[in-house]
């Protein structure tokens, strides 16, 4: 009797040892992977600065060095970038904005919009006027789903918002890139960037985008040129 009690009492034991948890010590790197998490996206498609995971608005961002990767040189390439977000071109500059499959089918300069095209909080009325605007941004915002509440009545099927780089205090920086292709096409960028004392900047910067296009006839042909100080 004796023998069995001492059996079961040292079973228990073992048991109890065996299904303890664990204490281990958290080493530097296992401290650092325990605060590893998502970066913090600042937007202000709601008129104020917040973390895109706070925004309260179906949104996607576009950063600059993914428009770089894109190769971006005017609006249609957010067809590659922002998903539910689609944009024609029609006869010249004309542009045509289509979020979640709505947009308005009406291309010329005449006609609302039922995507309000937006360049560092200024709304751009016509469509003719969104092609020269691809260079040092900081940042694209697409907002989809009705935005008149902030955005006003041309922005019926949602936003798209284009922040662009902003003067850095204190530093001097200057970059530039020259891209050639088939059809002609080059496409050349710059920007400077020169402190003005502690509290003020200058930024300086261009792009030119030309290429032949794929019409005979000069239809299809790319000639743009912008500056922004």
């Amino acid at each position: 009797m004796k023998t069995a009690q001492i059996l079961m009492i040292s079973t228990s034991l073992a048991t109890m040892i065996c299904c303890s948890p664990a204490s281990a010590q958290t080493g530097p790197q296992q401290a650092a992977e325990q605060n590893v998490g998502l970066d913090v996206i600042v937007v202000t498609a709601q008129r104020k600065s917040e973390d895109v995971q706070r925004a309260a608005v179906p949104i996607n961002v576009v950063s600059s060095k993914d428009l770089a990767t894109a190769g971006a040189a005017d609006t249609t390439v957010l067809n590659k970038v922002a998903p539910s977000l689609f944009i024609s071109r029609g006869g010249g500059a004309l542009t045509s904005f289509f979020i979640r499959g709505v947009g308005n089918f009406t291309n010329n300069s005449f006609s609302d919009p039922a995507v309000a095209f937006n360049y560092d909080g200024v709304y751009v009325a016509r469509p003719s006027a969104t092609a020269s605007t691809f260079f040092d941004l900081e940042r694209i915002e697409v907002l989809k789903g009705p935005q008149g509440t902030l955005y006003g009545r041309n922005a019926t099927r949602g936003a798209v918002n284009l922040i662009p780089a902003r003067p850095q205090f204190g530093t001097f920086a200057a970059s530039g890139s020259f891209g050639y292709g088939n059809y002609n096409a080059f496409d050349l960028e710059g920007m400077a960037n020169a402190p003005l004392g502690e509290d003020a900047a200058i930024r300086l910067s261009g792009r030119m985008v030309k290429n032949d296009g794929y019409n005979a006839d000069g239809t299809d042909d790319t000639n743009v040129k912008a500056v922004r100080g």
